[in-house]
């Protein structure tokens, strides 16, 4: 008997989030296997939903919050240029609130790009 994939795996495979490998591993068992595949439908169907559904409004804490962090990062980079860089011009700082004066600033994870994520419970 063959391996299923999670429904993580299934719910990333509809969203055309996978690596190549776990792609056509995901693809060829659905062929073959009618729960993945009712599965995978039942998935697709809450994105369609989802997809229908108007984007909510950033609360305007939130959005202030964001902007500040974002104005704080310019300022960074722009005081500590990488090897062989000028500094960058940033005329908006000044205009930009402080976002370190915020609950917790000091503790704040650096923002980081979003990667397709691997590993899922695929067999090997």
């Amino acid at each position: 008997m063959t391996s299923h994939p999670d429904v993580e795996a299934l719910a990333f495979f509809a969203e055309d989030l996978l690596d190549p490998d776990e792609e056509r591993f995901v693809a060829t068992h659905i062929e073959t296997c009618a729960s993945c595949a009712t599965v995978l439908d039942e998935l697709s169907g809450v994105t369609r939903v989802l997809a229908d559904e108007p984007v909510p409004a950033l609360p305007q804490d939130v959005a202030d919050l964001l902007d500040g962090r974002v104005a704080e990062a310019v300022r960074e980079r722009s005081a500590t240029p990488t090897a062989g860089e000028p500094p960058l011009a940033d005329s908006s700082a000044s205009d930009a609130s402080d976002a370190s004066e915020g609950p917790g600033a000091e503790t704040l994870a650096p923002v980081v790009p979003l990667n397709r994520r691997r590993g899922f419970g695929l067999p090997t």
